[in-house]
């Protein structure tokens, strides 16, 4: 449909890239290696450690990205397929139980299954110091975090709607 009006669209299966997830990673992990910088300083991903938790269309893009970028992986997913998928294209990956990916000790955790998981209740269980995920995926209900959905010990939300999606620090 935005074709018809405009021949600057990415996504679908007649785009340049195909659907939108190859784009949506790439955005994603862009955002991910500066907000990496500014938490760890520059030139930070290789050697880091990354939790991914969803490993659909953007999600397995980013881990390979991520991977591709010397980060170690942990990573889960409900959809055995996808875990098959993720352990044929990523050879490292780890793959735990999706109820243990939020308690997995972390640099970085990456929400890119569906929903907005991070509630309370979820965040109190995360071992990491940075949060990004894809837009719609990360935050409650859909919108950008504040301050006040971070327990205590979060002291910072950095937000870049401009690339992707929410960024949070911890601290």
């Amino acid at each position: 449909m935005v074709r018809r009006f405009t021949g600057n669209a990415v996504g679908g299966t007649s785009g340049p890239f195909g659907g939108t997830n190859v784009p949506t990673a790439l955005g994603c992990f862009h955002a991910i290696r500066e907000a990496a910088a500014h938490v760890y300083g520059p030139d930070s991903l290789a050697g880091r450690t990354a939790a991914v938790q969803g490993l659909g269309g953007v999600g397995l893009e980013v881990a390979a990205l991520l991977a591709g970028a010397g980060v170690k992986l942990t990573a889960a997913d409900v959809d055995e397929a996808a875990v098959r998928r993720a352990q044929q294209r990523l050879e490292s990956v780890v793959i735990v139980p999706p109820d243990g990916i939020l308690s997995t000790p972390c640099d970085l955790f990456v929400p890119c299954a569906l929903g907005g998981i991070l509630d309370e209740a979820a965040i109190d269980r995360l071992r990491c110091k940075l949060v990004y995920g894809p837009p719609t995926t990360s935050s409650p209900r859909h919108r950008r975090p504040t301050r006040s959905d971070l327990p205590g010990g979060w002291r910072r939300v950095i937000s870049s709607f401009r690339s992707s999606g929410p960024t949070t620090q911890v601290e």
